[in-house]
């Protein structure tokens, strides 16, 4: 991959870490809501990591396809 698609992967997880990390401090305002944070900071950047690979994948499919 080149070094932009490294560079957006990166930023992405990152902007969806900090999306998961700010979701779960307001659903979550409960005692638990350090462990809360943790796994909104964990799964969220993990499942959008998998759709821009999923999407990164895909466009590399169709572009050798065409």
């Amino acid at each position: 991959m080149s070094n932009e698609i490294w560079t957006a992967f990166i930023y992405g997880i990152f902007a969806l870490a900090a999306i998961g990390w700010l979701v779960g401090a307001f659903i979550d305002r409960s005692p638990k809501a350090g462990l809360a944070l943790l796994g909104y900071t964990l799964v969220v950047p993990a499942v959008g990591a998998m759709l821009m690979g999923f999407f990164w994948l895909f466009t590399v499919l169709w572009a050798e396809a065409g």
